[in-house]
């Protein structure tokens, strides 16, 4: 197959399996809001929002980087420069994300909140390591996997949702089917990218130099991206109560799901 047709159909592809999981997420979304009320959404997109502002800063702009540096590199090379990405960011992921569960219990939060942020945390770990997988289907031209992933993970997260609702275990359920479906989207971005590269943690001094060299612009720029598009959700949480942060949270969410449509990316 040529490059042109191997990149057109990847992002035909790429484009249907976000539709589809789109689709699942809002159905999925509904079913929360419906369940927890406007105070109880409230308190999950506090714990989500807050989460958010650690989890970028222990991207430290690995994502991007990532297709840069495997480029047209041999497989024993592109395997060490995998490795190393792939430790930087378990490190990067357990330490700052590993953060918000202590900060927040210093902060004005209701139990339910502090307790979720710890439910929660797992869930952003998980989706921190994918992105060294999605980087490798990137740079083969196989996004179909990380469709497929995305899409099976959905499934997970209704069921999850499904379960809660049936035996009320309220927002910490829905928290660990969110949790529960980004640790499934994890295996299976790993099963499927065993095809391709042997992917283990590799703390290599030399690399790990190499790649914060690379990134740190790209961390400084997204860091401050989410500072802006999500400030005022965590504002918001701080000073009004979970039912004012539940209808906001709600409105977002959509808006939020929406937009990651259009983020399709061929290669």
């Amino acid at each position: 197959m040529s490059l042109h047709r191997q990149i057109f159909s990847n992002t035909i592809i790429q484009i249907a399996g976000k539709v589809g999981s789109t689709a699942l997420n809002l159905f999925a979304f509904a079913l929360m809001t419906r369940e927890l009320g406007q105070g109880g959404f409230g308190e999950y997109t506090t714990v989500v929002t807050f989460l958010s502002f650690f989890a970028v800063v222990a991207d430290l702009g690995l994502t991007l980087v990532t297709v840069q540096m495997i480029s047209n590199k041999q497989k024993e090379k592109e395997e060490i420069i995998l490795g190393n990405l792939f430790g930087l960011r378990l490190v990067s992921a357990l330490f700052f994300i590993g953060l918000a569960p202590m900060i927040v219990f210093g902060l004005n939060y209701s139990a339910g909140v502090k307790i979720g942020v710890i439910i929660a945390a797992a869930s952003f770990i998980f989706t921190a390591l994918n992105q060294i997988m999605v980087g490798l289907f990137q740079n083969r031209l196989k996004m179909d996997r990380v469709a497929w992933a995305e899409t099976l993970s959905r499934f997970i997260l209704i069921i999850g949702v499904i379960m809660t609702i049936k035996w009320r275990w309220g927002l910490s359920g829905m928290l660990w089917a969110t949790s529960a479906a980004s640790c499934a989207s994890f295996i299976l971005h790993f099963l499927f990218a065993r095809r391709f590269a042997h992917i283990r943690p590799r703390f290599e001094k030399y690399w790990w130099k190499k790649i914060i060299s690379l990134s740190w612009p790209l961390a400084v720029t997204i860091t401050f991206n989410l500072i802006y598009l999500r400030a005022d959700t965590l504002i918001l949480s701080l000073i009004k109560s979970p039912e004012a942060v539940g209808l906001y949270g709600a409105a977002y969410k959509i808006i939020d799901v929406l937009s990651s449509l259009p983020l399709c990316s061929p290669a």
